[in-house]
């Protein structure tokens, strides 16, 4: 078991609704409050409200309770740490269909991080992103199969298709490809270098492995291009995949802390 006092390093966020991405740094957990801060420094910000949803993709464990979500009940500007302010309620249940990569409880002590099964410091890590490449591949290969039905489903002008394709299309194929291939680098990399776990950020860089588990689909664009209801059923099933990348990532982030 390892513990980690506090984590002042930024996790990935996610509002439901819309999908919209935030990073976010752990204030206060208890089993039944989560405090959160958007710092204006983050790359990826959002501006929450009173009411909204929020993924924290950490499972978090008090006593019998689990959670990885919570409604917030109060936002403010805090000048103490020039950072919006937020305060949740904890919303009990798991993403359902998928066990966590880590499971986070809360103690007295701190964070506590269950991780008597792994052999080394790089074992886990390695687990991790060996799973984020299985899920960004999938995700490839589903986009190859809708590439086409997209052409027969999209109401888009079919003269015009072939260039919606090759300039709209296959530029997010890309994107995807190419961090795929950096992520395979990055878990060979983790897998060839037996580390001790302060060896751990010397290893990986968080700036970068965000952006590359980071979405290169964003709904809006399909539903401006398509405005057809079956396509924005399929790029939502590609969505609910991506949570498991921002699970994925955070639990590096809380391994990362671990280290330092």
């Amino acid at each position: 078991m390892g513990t980690i006092e506090t984590v002042n390093l930024p996790l990935l966020g996610s509002r439901e609704g819309d999908e919209a991405l935030f990073q976010y740094l752990l204030q206060e957990v208890e089993t039944q409050r989560v405090c959160i801060a958007i710092p204006p420094w983050v790359m990826s910000r959002e501006v929450l409200r009173r009411g909204d949803r929020v993924s924290f993709h950490v499972c978090f464990q008090g006593g019998d309770r689990r959670f990885t979500k919570g409604v917030v009940t109060a936002a403010r500007w805090s000048d103490e740490i020039r950072s919006w302010y937020y305060e949740t309620v904890p919303v009990t249940g798991e993403e359902p269909g998928r066990r966590p990569p880590l499971t986070v409880r809360i103690s007295s002590s701190g964070l506590e991080i269950d991780l008597d099964r792994a052999e080394g410091a790089e074992e886990p890590v390695q687990r991790i992103l060996a799973d984020t490449v299985l899920i960004k591949r999938g995700m490839l290969i589903h986009l190859n199969h809708l590439v086409p039905y997209f052409s027969r489903i999209g109401d888009y002008p079919r003269e015009e298709f072939p260039s919606l394709r090759e300039h709209f299309l296959e530029d997010i194929k890309g994107r995807m490809e190419a961090n795929i291939r950096r992520l395979e680098e990055i878990r060979d990399l983790v897998t060839k270098r037996c580390c001790r776990w302060e060896d751990i950020p010397s290893l990986l860089d968080l700036e970068e492995l965000r952006s590359l588990m980071e979405s290169e689909i964003y709904p809006e664009l399909f539903r401006l291009t398509f405005a057809n209801p079956e396509v924005m059923d399929y790029i939502a099933a590609l969505k609910r995949q991506e949570r498991y990348l921002f699970d994925n990532y955070n639990a590096v982030v809380m391994l990362y802390a671990l280290s330092l």
